[in-house]
């Protein structure tokens, strides 16, 4: 699925059921949403609504204006929880992921579980590798 964020389509999946806590997951460079098929179905399978999206210029997501900064990725991740209507999402990120998932929590702390909160429910998360 792709949905237009800040003038650039941002490729997307989601599994599990629409009702279940969100957790969204950012990949990091410079992979794709696919690293985290098994972390989805996992997910998925223990209630959760995964959520996973290629940033800006990789995997199926459009390039976009080229400028790849921290204040960008931020500003789609953003952007994606708006339009699919997410609120206080357990955020997970490698690298750059990681990088643009703190920069949510401090731009935003209303919009974000406390960070005790979100790793207490991605512990309860069964991972396996993929």
């Amino acid at each position: 699925m792709r949905v237009l964020v800040n003038g650039c389509n941002i490729n997307y999946v989601l599994a599990g059921p629409a009702t279940g806590p969100p957790v969204v997951f950012i990949h990091g460079f410079p992979f794709s949403l696919e690293m985290w098929q098994g972390q989805l179905d996992a997910a998925a399978s223990a209630g959760y609504r995964g959520i996973a999206y290629d940033i800006r210029g990789h995997g199926m997501s459009d390039v976009g204006d080229g400028q790849y900064t921290v204040e960008s990725h931020v500003e789609d991740l953003f952007g994606i929880l708006d339009q699919l209507k997410v609120v206080k999402p357990a955020v997970v990120g490698l690298s750059m992921g990681g990088i643009s998932r703190s920069a949510h929590s401090n731009g935003n702390p209303d919009d974000s579980p406390p960070r005790s909160s979100a790793t207490q429910r991605a512990r309860r998360i069964p991972m396996r590798a993929g």
